[in-house]
């Protein structure tokens, strides 16, 4: 049987009920008992196809199975009599719900997975692609060209000067692919780790870029802050270049310790010399939970 916790159309149904006597009390075992069912697509009436039967002897707890066929319906009218002495016939009025819910059967169906005959849709995440379509294009034509004329009492030393000049070709594979500034992502999320330094003497500072080829902003003489709802940061640097700015920061290791909310908001925002306040980038700081050393 399918969920009972609602009535759809066109699902089987156990429809549970009770009749009573004419003196306002409960039959307790009702006999005799016989339904009829009027719907929306026949209005006319006839016999239920599953006879109604008593569940409860003592309470009077009746069942009458519906079938798909019959909820198939905008509306069914279940009529309920029994021979007892005094038993006054029962009604009930039911309007199937129609639409796209889903039946038990239908949601069973997804855990039915068949690799040999189902289909998989290719999904494809964000920010996990690397895009090649930029990266140079690496013709080794000439240095095979170079390899072949060599004679067969070809130095090594030559040889080592070809093998070079492979190197430095396939080391600009992809060397203009992708250009991330760890530890801030392409996309603007920055990852941090709890009780770390981000000095730029290390090469781990924040840095952003600001597009501006006019200078219209002035970022190199304002003061640019990096704002979370646990810290504030003042840029350790501003430099000014031919398509905008680049922004620094270097958190400390007691700075980024502060850092509780293990993933939060945070603004990027300038206050110009002029006293305008302009947000420049916002984004998701990710923390990185400090493990804390054993001794």
């Amino acid at each position: 049987m399918a969920d009972q916790s609602l009535i759809l159309k066109g699902v089987a149904l156990d429809f549970v009920f009770k009749l009573w006597k004419s003196d306002g009390t409960i039959l307790p075992n009702p006999g005799g008992l016989a339904a009829r069912i009027s719907t929306s697509g026949s209005t006319g009436g006839a016999a239920s196809t599953n006879a109604p039967t008593c569940l409860d002897t003592t309470g009077g707890g009746c069942r009458l199975q519906l079938t798909t066929s019959e909820m198939d319906n905008d509306w069914v009218l279940v009529s309920v009599t029994s021979t007892d002495s005094g038993a006054v016939a029962g009604a009930w009025a039911l309007f199937p719900a129609a639409g796209a819910l889903a039946t038990a059967s239908a949601v069973a169906a997804l855990h039915d997975f068949d690799p040999a005959s189902d289909t998989v849709a290719r999904v494809t995440l964000a920010d996990t692609t690397t895009d090649l379509t930029n990266a140079p294009t690496v013709d080794l034509t000439d240095v095979l060209t170079a390899i072949a004329a060599l004679p067969d009492d070809t130095d090594i030393a030559a040889l080592d000067a070809l093998l070079d000049a492979i190197k430095l070709k396939t080391d600009a594979i992809g060397s203009l692919a992708v250009t991330v500034t760890s530890p801030v992502a392409d996309s603007g999320a920055i990852t941090l780790y709890q009780g770390d330094d981000y000095s730029a003497a290390h090469g781990r500072d924040l840095s952003f870029t600001k597009a501006d080829a006019g200078h219209a902003l002035g970022l190199d003489t304002a003061t640019v802050r990096l704002k979370t709802g646990q810290t504030t940061w003042t840029a350790s640097s501003v430099v000014e270049t031919e398509a905008g700015y680049t922004m620094t920061f270097e958190p400390t290791a007691a700075q980024t310790r502060a850092l509780t909310v293990r993933r939060q908001g945070y603004e990027l925002e300038a206050v110009l010399a002029d006293g305008d306040v302009v947000t420049l980038a916002a984004g998701t700081l990710a923390i990185m939970k400090d493990i804390p050393a054993v001794t």
